[in-house]
């Protein structure tokens, strides 16, 4: 059975849990990006039981970052917010994936603050094989 097939997406208000299956050398990492929105996205990304890394996009222009998803980990948990006139607030998200691109597999989340409904306030492009 393909790793695919054993990866598991689950999305609930603003939070996407992944689990892969334990697969050594599995080559994984993802791609935040963000487009042209007026407020600071705030993404809380956590591997397994490993502290939460926060990553801040700044709003206003189209931006992007790689992070490598360590060896092994099994499960990575996304937490979706943004800053609007000094408030933190949830964003929404919708997933979708994965997905099979030949010899990899992707998973996308797309997520939007509520100042428009294009979804493309963050993206995250999961690659993985």
């Amino acid at each position: 059975m393909s790793a695919a097939a054993k990866t598991t997406v689950s999305t609930s208000g603003n939070t996407t849990t992944i689990v892969f299956p334990p697969v050594p050398g599995f080559f994984r990492h993802f791609t935040l990006s963000s487009h042209t929105t007026k407020n600071q996205q705030i993404v809380s990304v956590k591997f397994d039981n490993q502290s939460e890394q926060e990553y801040r996009l700044t709003g206003g222009a189209d931006q992007s970052q790689t992070v490598p998803i360590p060896p092994m980990v099994q499960k990575v948990v996304f937490a979706f917010s943004y800053e609007a006139n000094g408030e933190s607030k949830t964003s929404r998200v919708r997933s979708g994936g994965p997905f099979a691109l030949g010899v990899l597999q992707s998973i996308i989340l797309a997520v939007e603050n509520g100042d428009d409904v294009d979804y493309n306030d963050v993206l995250v492009q999961l690659l993985f094989k």
